[in-house]
């Protein structure tokens, strides 16, 4: 079975509006990355990691938490670190209005 020139030209163009949405789509999904200093990160599930400095084409310059180290990473390779609240012993948190499970 073959397509005739407007066949071909139809397939054409909508495999191109495919692609269009579909990176549009992609797009979207994408997180923003912008650190600033004194930002906590993670690496590899490990962290939370001080930013001293942002250095142009995404290096990234962290401290240890208790700033004995230093060292230079890629941006790519780090996230955000959101540290997770601690509840006190004893201290009773109520669930009234929490989502079902």
């Amino acid at each position: 079975m073959s397509l005739t020139k407007s066949g071909r030209h139809h397939a054409y163009e909508n495999s191109k509006l495919y692609k269009e949405r579909t990176k549009a789509y992609h797009d979207s999904k994408i997180l923003s990355r912008q650190f600033e200093p004194n930002d906590q990160l993670t690496r590899h599930q490990s962290g939370p990691f001080i930013v001293k400095e942002v250095r142009p084409y995404g290096d990234i310059v962290l401290l240890t938490p208790d700033g004995s180290r230093e060292f230079t990473m890629n941006g790519h390779r780090v996230k955000h670190y959101w540290a997770k609240a601690e509840i006190p012993d004893g201290h009773i948190v109520p669930l009234d209005g929490a989502p079902p499970a």
